[in-house]
């Protein structure tokens, strides 16, 4: 009876250190496909566009190649502020401080959507005027909290160009945490 509970206790251990080892397991970073190891979260993109410099709280940017660098996509982490919220006018005011002098800013879907682990977040797109005052862009963007920190992505391109805004939600969409 004493050989049998302790050889259960060992096969116990080893299939829940084998289940532990499983789902903490990242996918592996390639190109279009961008993994964060801090955080645990992935985000794909079209294989073909080339990382770019990173603005203040992104950990991705990658862009097509053309002469525009459009469509772009951007991923960022920054600390959960106290109140924050899965608000899109509250993104949007953020938007518009990161673009000094874009203007024109309007939502024009959003959608509540929950991620791969259940983590709920908020997808929608809006149309805005780039600082030149004339460049009309549309972006498609993800927001959620989690653990503390606040995680967006977004995907932007000109109005009317080949990446429609459905598109533009889906690259957003693929985020996965792990």
């Amino acid at each position: 009876m004493k050989k049998a509970l302790i050889v259960l206790l060992v096969l116990g251990c080893f299939i829940t250190s084998q289940a532990f080892a499983a789902a903490s397991k990242l996918p592996d970073q390639k190109p279009g496909f961008y993994v964060n190891k801090e955080y645990r979260f992935s985000v794909a993109y079209p294989e073909n566009w080339k990382p770019g410099t990173l603005l203040p709280g992104e950990v991705l940017r990658a862009a097509n190649t053309n002469m525009y660098s459009l469509p772009v996509i951007t991923a960022s982490v920054d600390e959960q502020k106290k109140g924050a919220s899965l608000d899109v006018k509250v993104f949007i005011e953020s938007a518009k401080k990161a673009e000094p002098g874009s203007d024109g800013y309007k939502v024009v879907s959003q959608n509540d959507v929950t991620l791969n682990d259940g983590t709920p977040a908020k997808v929608f797109t809006y149309e805005w005027t780039w600082s030149d005052g004339f460049t009309e862009l549309v972006t498609g963007a993800l927001i959620t909290i989690k653990g503390g920190k606040y995680f967006s992505s977004t995907a932007t391109t000109i109005v009317g160009g080949e990446t429609s805004p459905e598109q533009l939600l889906e690259m957003v969409k693929g985020w996965k945490f792990y």
